[in-house]
């Protein structure tokens, strides 16, 4: 079975570039535009798969402070991916393995 690549991010452009990206590398992936997506579908998605999150999902929400509830949930492979320098950022380094910027891993 193939790892699940999972994306959160609000920006439409950068969903979709991920997802040619994937599908272009043979890639499982899953999109989802914000948190409330996420959540909805989190029950039914694998809990190693890679979580790659925005900083900035908008309305002041924090893909940090989003990072801690989706590692309650089970999931421990989360990532952010962001155009925002890591040492601008703070986060749990315990629960986010990397900041990286918004090209795909694949």
């Amino acid at each position: 079975m193939k790892k699940l690549y999972v994306l959160i991010d609000d920006d439409e452009l950068v969903r979709m570039t991920w997802k040619f990206k994937a599908g272009a590398s043979n890639v499982d992936f899953k999109a989802f535009s914000g948190v409330e997506d996420f959540m909805q579908a989190a029950d039914h998605l694998p809990k190693n798969c890679s979580v790659y999150i925005d900083s900035n999902l908008g309305d002041g929400i924090k893909g940090e402070e989003i990072a801690v509830e989706i590692s309650r949930m089970g999931f421990s492979e989360i990532h952010l991916a962001t155009g925002t320098e890591a040492s601008d950022l703070s986060y749990d380094k315990n629960i986010i393995k990397s900041v990286r910027g918004k090209e795909p891993p694949f």
